[in-house]
């Protein structure tokens, strides 16, 4: 957070409360985050009407409690980042040359690679409620709807547009997947610890 600040010269609080507040929102309204897949499981939920209405929920929250907050909260605690990393070494500034960002892939790329599970469940949705039973259209679009299939799509597609024009070989890629399984692991340890305390 303290990077970011510094890097694009804001407080931290302008950047760390909308960051906290999407966050905040993803965790316990929109699919296909562990929340609320453990809660649409246990309740028998419908996954694309959750996802609508998770969406529908969330985009106003997010605006609201994020951006909007974090101006007012700015003229509280207007604290900025220091100029040097916690380890002693000088950030890398803005203005840095050519040759220093060499390997950065767009916001935009990043932002379809968030985007890619969201829009396949909401197609699977739509589907579901337009498309008659039997029909193979919907069968193919319920099949790339599911959650797994979903994110896994969102995994090929964050290699193909983050990893590869970063400059990534197969071997770097592998390693980057392989490290993100200890956290990820973590993540669905403590959700499951959740669900499973709740039922004793």
């Amino acid at each position: 957070m303290a990077l970011v600040a510094r890097r694009l010269r804001l407080p931290i609080v302008a950047v760390g409360i909308p960051a906290l507040a999407g966050l905040s929102v993803l965790h316990g309204l929109v699919p296909p985050h562990p929340g609320p897949l453990v809660a649409i499981d246990a309740l028998g939920a419908n996954l694309g009407l959750t996802l609508l209405f998770g969406l529908a929920t969330a985009i106003p929250t997010v605006l609201v409690a994020g951006p909007l907050f974090a101006k007012l909260a700015v003229r509280w605690v207007p604290v900025t980042a220091p100029d040097v990393a916690p380890d002693g070494k000088a950030d890398v500034p803005a203005e840095a040359p050519e040759e220093q960002r060499r390997g950065r892939v767009g916001v935009g790329a990043a932002v379809v690679v968030v985007l890619v599970p969201v829009v396949l469940m909401l197609i699977r949705a739509v589907a579901e409620v337009t498309l008659p039973d039997g029909d193979g259209v919907r069968s193919a679009l319920e099949v790339a709807g599911e959650p797994i299939v979903a994110l896994l799509v969102g995994v090929v597609t964050a290699i193909v547009l983050l990893g590869l024009p970063a400059g990534m070989d197969r071997h770097e890629l592998s390693r980057s997947i392989g490290g993100s399984l200890p956290p990820i692991a973590g993540i669905l340890l403590i959700v499951g610890a959740g669900s499973g305390f709740k039922q004793t």
